[in-house]
């Protein structure tokens, strides 16, 4: 999730807008993993001593943790796919509300 406090979360939405320029965190925007350092994130070992042992690790991230990894690679006049899903939407409904062909009458052809 986003964090909360102000001067952290403009540094997230910064890290975001640098490919979205009008992007908006919602209430449930989060961020992958992969856009940060592993020194962002704490982790704990957890372990389940009951019938069938196991364990598991657990990773967060820190609070005060910035993405910093950009992995989206630039492209002359490259579209994205969010870009690219927002057209072939906006032909589609193009395509479902264009008025049909007039019929052709046998004389015609």
């Amino acid at each position: 999730m986003f964090p909360r406090e102000d001067v952290t979360r403009e540094k997230w939405v910064r890290f975001v807008r640098r490919h979205r320029a009008k992007w908006q965190p919602s209430k449930t925007s989060v961020l992958c993993y992969v856009h940060f350092e592993l020194s962002n994130f704490e982790q704990r070992l957890d372990l389940n001593l009951g019938e069938g042992s196991s364990f598991q690790t657990k990773r967060w991230s820190k609070k005060d943790a910035v993405p910093t990894k950009d992995c989206v690679q630039q492209q002359e006049n490259a579209l994205s796919s969010r870009e690219q899903r927002m057209i072939i939407r906006h032909a589609s409904k193009q395509l479902m509300t264009s008025p049909e062909e007039p019929k052709r009458s046998s004389s015609q052809f």
